[in-house]
């Protein structure tokens, strides 16, 4: 059962935030997360693993067949739900996703999947440039630009590729390398898990 400051911790919603309060309505994020808390042993399984469901649903809420932009940012499962959502067919001008800079850019690392992952901070998370660089490219995207901290990256479908024939489209001269200066401590803590995932996805050469 999620308690409240857990449901806030591992959604981000700081409490003590100053922007926690809808001020028409008095809720806080606090709220928010107590009520999804007390709803969770009924929705919980209408929505696990059903990440394409509930986005088309949205969609089509709105009347919208394909939006024009999607960002993933998860700290954790981001591509193995990016990669049901390809592949239902959900193909937006622009795909924004978090990568783990942790990886050189040749390097193809992939979080394995964990309906219970809890981010802890740590380097534990998501997947590497090259590895969304190849998943990316089976669906016909291309990498156009990496941010300056080394945090996410953006893919165009290839009906907007021609507007950016002037970049290269090797991930290993767009990839940016971490940089979390802007921030109170630079990086994140190691994680055993990285190189435990990294040694179980390797080929057996034995």
């Amino acid at each position: 059962m999620l308690n409240p400051d857990e449901f806030v911790r591992v959604c981000g919603l700081s409490k003590y935030s100053p922007w926690n309060v809808w001020p028409d309505v008095g809720v806080t994020k606090k709220d928010l997360a107590e009520y999804y808390v007390s709803v969770w042993d009924w929705i919980e399984p209408q929505i696990r693993s059903r990440a394409l469901s509930l986005v088309r649903a949205e969609l089509a809420s709105l009347g919208v067949k394909q939006p024009e932009l999607v960002s993933v940012d998860l700290d954790g499962n981001d591509y193995h739900i990016t990669e049901a959502l390809l592949g239902g067919g959900l193909r937006p001008a622009l795909w924004i996703s978090e990568y783990n800079a942790r990886f050189s850019a040749d390097t193809r690392w992939v979080m394995p999947y964990d309906p219970q992952h809890r981010w802890q901070g740590t380097d534990y998370y998501g997947a590497s440039l090259a590895a969304w660089c190849a998943l990316f490219a089976r669906v016909r995207y291309r990498l156009v630009c990496c941010n300056a901290n080394g945090v996410n990256a953006f893919f165009v479908s290839e009906a907007h590729a021609g507007r950016f024939a002037d970049i290269a489209e090797d991930c290993a001269t767009l990839y940016m390398p971490a940089n979390f200066r802007a921030f109170p401590y630079a990086g994140h803590p190691q994680d055993l898990r990285v190189i435990a995932a990294a040694l179980a996805a390797a080929p057996n050469k034995s």
